[in-house]
């Protein structure tokens, strides 16, 4: 029993001794690496990525988001979104649902400026309608986030 303890002991120390030789080698192969010039240039460059991803407008979010608004009788055609120019949404509607669906927009964080062009088809009781809006600060002229 003694015999399998101070097996087990070291075994212990061998494993510590071990992972300290890993990481002794891993922190001499991470300074060298520091030293490298292209190791700065790197990180800048991880910097500047970074920064791109963080003013760039998460169109994926914003889409979920016109989503989840609830509005029966409201089929999207068309969504075009440029940099600088207002957002624009495009469909039709079963009576005049498209008006809940342009309030329920404006709520939406970030969108603003909602403006809206509609017609009545020559038959029935659908609209044609487009929808435009500013999101954050993407949309606007001149301004770079």
């Amino acid at each position: 029993m003694q015999m399998g303890i101070m097996m087990a002991a070291a075994a212990l120390i061998l494993f510590l001794l071990v992972l300290y030789a890993v990481d002794a080698a891993s922190y001499r192969r991470l300074s060298r690496l520091e030293a490298n010039a292209d190791f700065e240039q790197l990180m800048r460059r991880q910097a500047v990525m970074k920064e791109v991803a963080r003013l760039r407008p998460d169109l994926l979010e914003l889409l979920e988001e016109i989503n989840s608004i609830e509005c029966k009788g409201i089929m999207l055609d068309s969504f075009s979104f440029k940099r600088g120019e207002p957002a624009s949404i495009a469909g039709q509607a079963d009576g005049d649902g498209h008006y809940k669906f342009e309030k329920m927009l404006q709520d939406i964080k970030g969108i603003s400026d909602v403006r809206m062009n509609s017609s009545k088809e020559a038959k029935g009781d659908k609209y044609r309608f487009t929808i435009t809006f500013h999101y954050s600060v993407f949309t606007k002229k001149g301004t770079r986030g």
